[in-house]
């Protein structure tokens, strides 16, 4: 049970904030690169500061601010959903920057002249596009979310462990058997997770 609850809760919170990162960074994305205005820049540098803090911290500061809050979000998996987020919007950003590049800013204007709104032209033109970038994100932050142990550790609670937390507790109990076994299971449900993310990607682009 335990093994089994730990990959459910590795997916469930590598998935969600995979969605909630690359959706922030399709919209950071475009602030930063189409506005044409200087002033959204720190946006840029906000996105990218996650990456040079350890996990660790970002766990404690998740603790100070939510443990005396009223939320009842302290001791559940939507903590971890938040420390992943923050953790990895800075891979995500970088990815919608690299596909905005390859989309030619005529495409935004031409929409503009149609009469089209600022969320009908991003999500009639750029987010079918960017189909392959998204794709490619939600699928590489899933996966480094069933690596991500610092934040993790200091995060969880009873129920809520993820996969790398149930592995670290196996292998610190001298079980290395179970503990490879375990990442063999692991790399077989993400390498489905890999398939399935290509197949729905192929099929959209080429639609």
């Amino acid at each position: 049970p335990l093994a089994t609850r730990g990959i459910s809760n590795s997916l469930i919170a590598g998935l969600v904030s995979a969605l909630v990162v690359m959706a922030l960074s399709i919209v950071v994305g475009w602030v930063v690169m189409r506005s044409g205005r200087r002033f959204w820049a720190f946006l840029d540098i906000l996105t990218f500061l996650p990456i040079a803090i350890p996990g660790v911290v970002v766990a404690l500061g998740l603790i100070w601010l939510y443990l005396p809050s009223d939320l009842p979000i302290y001791g559940t998996l939507a903590i971890i959903v938040i420390a992943y987020v923050t953790k990895f919007i800075s891979y995500g950003v970088r990815m919608a920057y690299a596909g905005y590049r390859q989309l030619h800013p005529e495409l935004e204007e031409a929409a503009y002249t149609s009469g089209a709104g600022w969320g009908r032209m991003l999500g009639s033109i750029y987010l079918p596009l960017l189909v392959p970038t998204v794709g490619a994100g939600i699928l590489y932050i899933t996966m480094r979310a069933f690596r991500e142990l610092p934040a993790s550790l200091l995060l969880l609670s009873h129920g809520n462990e993820p996969y790398s937390v149930v592995a670290y507790e196996f292998w610190s109990a001298g079980e290395q058997g179970k503990t490879a076994a375990y990442g063999v299971v692991v790399i077989l449900v993400m390498t489905a997770i890999l398939l399935a993310t290509w197949k729905i990607t192929r099929r959209r682009f080429t639609r």
